[in-house]
């Protein structure tokens, strides 16, 4: 695994692999061809009082409950199978439900957590059907809030804000949903904001 081996995966991570036929033909000599582009692995830039609250930059989901095969064994360091380059990301790792490809379907449930802030914010890619893909947060065992990924969709990520108002100050929890056996859902940083 080359970005394992050499020092540049220190700093950048792969986000998309080339297809044969569209590899650059390298003029100066060198016996190799490009076969990836890679984007810088920068940590997040939170914003003014803001806190981490997941950054998806574990290997494993550890204390997260995980049902269907949609989001793997943890997050992932690169786009998989079939996905586009995934863009928004910061770290070395994003979480996606694309383990499977986009037929594969399934939830994975976050510990719970104190919503001490404004807003609960969260970078979001992938498709666009909110009744199929989306983040759930649950306070008091029900649905408070839901995000999704705004139009027009992709592997570019942008940032979410879902605004607490009466559930502040609560415990909850997060549930990442995949039902649509056409998309799927990447998601990275989320912070709680004043």
């Amino acid at each position: 695994d080359l970005h394992n081996e050499l020092p540049i995966g220190a700093y950048y991570r792969p986000a998309f692999k080339l297809p044969a036929n569209e590899r650059p033909h390298v003029r100066n000599g060198a016996p190799v061809t490009p076969d990836s582009i890679w984007l810088p692995s920068l940590p997040p830039t939170l914003a003014e009082n803001a806190t981490a609250v997941f950054d998806f930059e574990q290997p494993v989901w550890g204390p997260w409950q995980r049902s269907g095969p949609a989001w793997g064994d943890g997050p992932v360091e690169e786009p998989l199978a079939g996905q586009q380059m995934v863009v928004g990301a910061t770290g070395r790792r994003f979480a996606t439900s694309m383990h499977g490809g986009d037929l594969s379907i399934g939830r994975v449930r976050s510990p719970q957590f104190g919503l001490a802030g404004g807003h609960l914010s969260m970078m979001l890619g992938g498709g666009t059907d909110p009744a199929k893909l989306r983040v759930e947060l649950w306070v008091d065992g029900a649905i408070a809030r839901t995000a999704s990924v705004p139009a027009p969709g992709g592997d570019t990520m942008h940032r979410v804000d879902i605004d607490l108002g009466d559930v502040r100050g609560k415990q909850g929890y997060l549930v990442l949903v995949d039902e649509d056996q056409r998309g799927h859902l990447d998601i990275d940083d989320v912070w709680l904001l004043p």
